[in-house]
This record gives structure tokens, C-alpha cells and sequence, in this order.
């Protein structure tokens, strides 16, 4: 029948809807035959429009035709709640699409398997009988696949285009589109956790503050913080070329980028992304600024958000491991 019309398809707060086709339709209004697609919408914190095709469109059977079907996918409901007085959000790093198109092959590398299994030991020692996850800053739902035989895992994430790929790896958990230092679910879990030191986004003490409170109040009775941190002031190298390549099937990727030191408590890494195929090569790049905090800093922030704090040195990566518990003086 008629295709739903843009206003439909447009994110509407506290809804998420797909809906399947067997015809995409074009930006003028018709639809063009072809296979079946499914259009996904993620909750968001942030947008007051919705995100459209940047919530990901998958093609689903074969048949030709112009039927439209409206179907729950996923249920994410996330209130959004007034901004701090430290937001400052715009001017944070939001992982584009052409960056989470190749996310996961740049960090093919890495051993996820390894460090999921050391946090899910420290989740066993420190919150024994935990059931419920949420992970921040949960990217494309490397992490979030891997803890979801023994917990019933839900992610946050500020990219559109990550948690789009992370609802194809997880299609089980509740995505949730917000950034990390505001947001509010109607919902608490057993453990709360940002992971592969993505808490360095935040980028300022005021806001690494507003990031702990922020988990801290979405936990469980009993419930607990982990936070894997990213280098200190201290051990943060500045001038220091790095270049990683990878080879695939259909694509090689190389990046590259010189850090450096905007201020004493700023990392910075302008990475700058070759994307090749047989299609052609394509360069963009990404400016990340990262916080570089001091174990005080982490410290004073989960006193703050009520928390007593454990610190582990090594964590799962080498850079520590910070988890807090309620206190036990409330």
C-alpha cells in the first residue's frame, strides 16, 4: 500500500519503529521496485529530529511489490533531561558514519575475548549475581556481544552510526542514543560500564563528574561502576607518530595520526583514515580531543557521585581499571 509518509518516518521521541518495504523510496515521494528493505529508528537523547537512514536500512527478502508492514524492532525508550551547566557537547567528537563503516576492521586487532573476560571476572567478584548490564560509549556492541551469555546486556552511545551496527551484532539489546555525562533510562542494572577508555570524551574533570554521577544514579541496589581510563597526564606521549594498515577482502585501510598536547589535561589525535577498494580510494579525518585524568580526578568524581572506589593498576588493557561500589557510610 501507500509508503508511510516522511513525517512518519520522522523520529518521534520515546518511539522506535521499523518498517519493511519491498520498494525504497526515493527523494521525491515514489517508490522505486527492487528488494525488500527494513528502516530501523534508535531512541535518541540529543536529536530532535530523527536520525532516518542513519539508523541503518537492511534489505530483507526478495519479493517485488510496493507493501509496506510496520513492525516493532527494538523497544528503547530514554528520556532526555535538561543539560548540564558543563555540556558542551558540540564540540565532542561524534564517530561519523565513514569512521563507523570501518570501526571494526581498524580495531580488528584487539582481543576482546581477553578483556571481556577479565571484566566479567571482575564483575563476578564485585557484583556476584549481577543479571543486568549497561555499557557506555557501547560502539559497535563488541563488548556487548560478548557479556550477553551471562547478563542481559543494553549499550549507550552518542553515534548514530555506531549503534546501528551495534543493533546488527546485538540484536537483543536495548540501544540507546545519548551521551554518556546526561542522560536518564528508566531503568537501573546491576553494572554500569565504559570500556576501551572511551571516558576520555567526556574531556574535562567537570564533566568526568557529571559522567559518574549520571551512571551512579542508573544503579541497581548493589550495583556497581567500571571505568577503564585512558592515559594520565603523565604518561600521555606527545609528538608520536603512529600508522596502523589493514588488509581485507574488499578493502585496505590505513591511519594515521601525530598526537598531541592542546593543554596539560588534553590528549588530541587527528587521525587521518585512507579507505581503498576497487571502487576508489576515499580520505577523511577525525579530530579526537581526550581527557587525560589523574586517579585523584577519578577519585574526587566518584565521591562525588556517592561511590567508594577500587582501583586495579593493570585492568584488562594495561591503563587500570577503576570500579565503584555505593558507600557504605550512606
Amino acid at each position: 500500500r501507500t509508503p508511510p509518509s516522511a513525517a512518519i518516518i520522522r523520529y518521534t521521541p520515546g518511539a522506535v519503529v521499523s518498517w519493511r518495504t519491498n520498494s525504497l523510496p526515493s527523494k521525491g515521494g515514489r517508490a522505486a521496485s527492487g528488494a525488500g528493505w527494513e528502516f530501523g529508528l534508535i531512541s535518541s537523547v540529543a536529536r530532535k529530529s530523527g536520525i532516518g537512514a542513519r539508523s541503518g536500512i537492511r534489505r530483507r527478502g526478495s519479493e517485488r511489490g510496493h507493501r509496506w508492514a510496520m513492525e516493532p524492532r527494538l523497544i528503547l525508550p530514554l528520556h532526555a533531561r535538561a543539560p548540564s551547566a558543563h555540556d558542551d557537547r558540540a564540540n565532542f567528537p561524534v564517530y561519523a558514519d565513514k569512521l563507523a563503516d570501518v570501526y571494526d576492521a581498524i580495531y580488528s586487532g584487539k582481543d576482546y575475548d581477553h578483556d571481556a573476560a577479565y571484566l566479567l571476572d571482575v564483575i563476578r567478584q564485585h557484583r556476584p549475581g549481577a543479571l543486568t548490564l549497561l555499557e557506555t560509549a557501547c560502539g559497535t556492541g563488541q563488548f556487548l556481544r560478548r557479556f550477553q551469555p551471562e547478563l542481559s546486556v543494553s549499550g549507550l552511545d552518542i553515534s548514530p552510526g555506531m549503534l546501528a551496527r551495534a543493533a546488527r551484532r546485538v540484536p537483543c539489546a536495548e540501544l540507546h542514543e545519548g551521551d554518556m555525562a546526561g542522560f536518564s533510562i528508566p531503568k537501573r542494572f546491576d553494572v554500569v560500564c565504559c570500556l576501551f577508555r572511551s571516558i576520555a570524551y567526556v574531556r574535562t574533570t567537570d564533566r568526568l563528574v557529571d559522567a559518574i554521577c549520571t551512571m551512579s544514579r542508573h544503579l541497581a541496589p548493589e550495583g556497581i561502576v567500571i571505568i577503564e581510563p585512558f592515559f594520565t597526564p603523565e604518561n600521555f606521549w606527545s609528538g608520536k607518530l603512529t600508522s596502523n594498515h589493514y588488509h581485507g577482502d574488499s578493502m585496505d585501510i590505513t591511519w594515521m595520526y601525530a598526537s598531541e598536547r592542546p593543554s596539560s589535561q588534553l590528549g588530541r589525535y587527528p587521525i587521518h583514515v585512507l579507505v581503498g577498494s576497487d571502487t576508489g580510494v576515499e580520505h577523511f579525518v577525525e579530530d579526537h580531543e581526550l581527557g587525560l585524568f589523574t586517579l585523584a580526578d577519578f577519585e574526587m568524581a566518584f565521591a562525588q557521585a556517592g561511590l567508594d572506589l577500587v582501583h586495579d593498576p593493570v585492568g584488562p588493557a594495561g591503563t587500570g581499571l577503576y570500579i565503584g561500589k555505593r558507600s557504605q557510610r550512606e
